[in-house]
């Protein structure tokens, strides 16, 4: 027989729970201020970086409250209209860019892609969701002006996905397009780290509360073997909307799309079916 001390066993528990309950509350408190480390990986760019690209563009700075972001206006020879393109959460438009210019190749269309504050040549830092969606919409803004008549495509990949479908109720948007999306950055939280409360995050990106307003057609890309952001979220946003057409890439991970004749296939196609063969800026 051995015996057990009961007030020491209790000493031991208590001091245990107390050291698990300050772990657990420091990372919730490194979760809530280090958000911006956990969720944007920016690549600054010099002011004077020369973009290679082969096709025309230009360079677009576009003022936001006290934000200046660095855009790209990838021209195509002769332009359908407009797309207007979000990009994810690493990188700058130096690799971005790339992604833009094929795509205008592959549409007609001119791609219009902008940096995030701290992002290649943008200046400042992401600090707020509202932040922004505030440069987003002063994006839209130019985009509008700059086309009055024609075509205005949005595209929205990965984090990207949420500012585009934010974005998509204008009257103005002529078709929206996903790659990779989510539901809510609060729902891939919960599924990263499935014991964070939602309230502490900042950038909820809301998607799913947002896609029943957008009343453009939609067409949502999603790999079935994403290992970044879950297939299902992509499904399940799509059931949401009427409007959403889903095409499932099989065996598409999260960078790998564009890979797929099915995936650019499915967006000229689209396009086609929603904006006509031809268009004028």
């Amino acid at each position: 027989m051995f015996s057990v001390d009961v007030s020491t066993l209790k000493s031991y528990l208590v001091k245990i729970a107390t050291i698990g309950a300050a772990s657990y509350f420091g990372i919730l408190a490194l979760v809530f201020f280090q958000q911006e480390k956990l969720i944007f990986f920016p690549s600054p760019l010099p002011e004077d970086f020369k973009f290679p690209f082969n096709i025309s563009f230009e360079e677009i700075y576009i003022k936001s409250g006290d934000d200046r972001v660095h855009s790209l206006l990838l021209k195509a020879e002769q332009s359908r209209g407009v797309i207007v393109y979000f990009h994810g959460n690493a990188g700058s438009l130096e690799g971005w860019g790339e992604v833009g210019q094929t795509l205008s190749q592959q549409t007609g269309f001119d791609v219009w892609m902008i940096d995030y504050p701290g992002y290649g040549k943008s200046s400042g830092k992401i600090s707020s969701q509202e932040q922004l969606l505030r440069i987003a919409e002063a994006t839209l803004a130019q985009a509008k002006e700059r086309y009055p008549t024609g075509n205005i495509i949005l595209f929205g990949r990965s984090l990207g996905s949420g500012i585009a479908v934010y974005l998509g109720s204008d009257p103005r948007v002529k078709a929206l397009i996903l790659e990779t999306p989510y539901l809510s950055l609060i729902a891939m939280a919960k599924h990263r780290f499935p014991l964070i409360p939602a309230f502490l995050m900042k950038y909820p990106m809301q998607s799913s509360e947002w896609i029943p307003k957008v009343s453009a057609p939609i067409l949502i890309l999603h790999g079935n073997e994403d290992e970044v952001i879950p297939f299902t979220q992509g499904k399940e946003l799509s059931a949401i909307s009427k409007k959403a057409v889903f095409v499932e890439i099989n065996r598409g991970h999260h960078n790998d799309l564009e890979e797929f004749p099915k995936f650019s296939d499915s967006i000229k196609g689209f396009l086609n079916q929603h904006t006509g063969s031809k268009d004028v800026r």
